[in-house]
């Protein structure tokens, strides 16, 4: 069957001990556990581990497709084709999510460290250059040059 419940221990025998936790926890009323929000556990999980290792490989894997990219544009004379234009609009708008992740996760004063400033102006500039491409074609982007960083 069941296992004997135990008596709870006096309060004054345990004053200042390991089980006076456990005495409270026998002298009060069951109380649910506040569940940690959604909004914590994003903030949780952005500031993983897990997360910073994710968004450092996408920035290696970038890296590799801005080299192809730029390897592809010298030899057809400027062009790297569409595929490449559109799977770096796709590495910036996962760099883009991670921003504002970020910026929800340490407020306004993510822009105050190093790291912050870096990615905002990287990721504005890439922005910037996107927007620019947008409006005027490829051909006739002002930023062009600026995809080479």
């Amino acid at each position: 069957g069941r296992p004997p419940q135990r008596a709870p221990a006096p309060l004054w025998l345990v004053v200042g001990s390991r089980a006076m936790e456990e005495a409270l926890q026998d002298h009060a009323p069951d109380v649910p556990q506040k569940q940690p929000s959604k909004l914590s556990k994003a903030i949780n999980l952005i500031n993983s581990d897990g997360m910073d290792m994710f968004f450092g490989g996408l920035i290696v894997l970038n890296s590799i497709i801005l080299g192809v990219d730029l390897e592809v544009s010298l030899r057809s004379g400027g062009d790297s084709g569409q595929a490449l234009f559109w799977i770096q609009f796709g590495f910036i708008v996962l760099f883009v999510i991670e921003l504002l992740w970020r910026v929800l996760a340490a407020g306004p004063r993510f822009f105050c460290t190093l790291w912050g400033g870096f990615d905002t102006v990287i990721i504005s500039t890439s922005l910037i250059e996107y927007g620019s491409t947008f409006a005027f074609g490829v051909e006739n982007s002002p930023l062009g040059a600026v995809s080479v960083m």
